[in-house]
């Protein structure tokens, strides 16, 4: 659907639009709940998947993930001093440019972004089976 304010939406078209969204906040409200579960917050959750998703060989910047998570700066140097705190993530110095830090997880880190991360995948095939014919009418 083009972004033209004059198109008419039909009814069954504002039903999918609400299933469609109302699916979204549940599945993220889900997610925040799994990672509560496993004893981190929805925002470390999200760091860590933000570290081990990064293509970098050395793993992301500070930087990096702030742009990742739409955070700004100092308020992702506190997400990460939290979560180094909790032993969940490490800082090391870049091999080319030592006023950069690297960050990657920790083995701790790396075990409960692994079980969330399964967690997560099974949910989006159970949602993806029933969100199929959203998407269909939405093409």
């Amino acid at each position: 659907m083009a972004n033209n304010t004059s198109t008419q939406l039909k009814d069954e078209d504002y039903q999918r639009l609400l299933e469609l969204k109302t699916g979204l906040k549940h599945y993220l409200r889900w997610g925040e709940h799994a990672a509560k579960g496993s004893g981190i917050t929805p925002a470390q959750h999200e760091l860590l998947l933000a570290i081990k998703g990064y293509p970098g060989q050395q793993g992301p910047s500070i930087s990096n993930v702030a742009e990742h998570l739409l955070l700004r700066h100092h308020s992702a140097v506190g997400l990460v001093d939290r979560a180094e705190k909790a032993g969940l993530i490490t800082r090391k110095s870049d091999n080319d440019d030592r006023r950069v830090v690297r960050l990657r997880l920790s083995p701790k880190g790396n075990r409960i972004l692994e079980k969330l991360s399964a967690l997560h995948h099974e949910e989006l095939t159970r949602l993806s089976q029933k969100g199929q014919s959203l998407w269909k009418g939405i093409e």
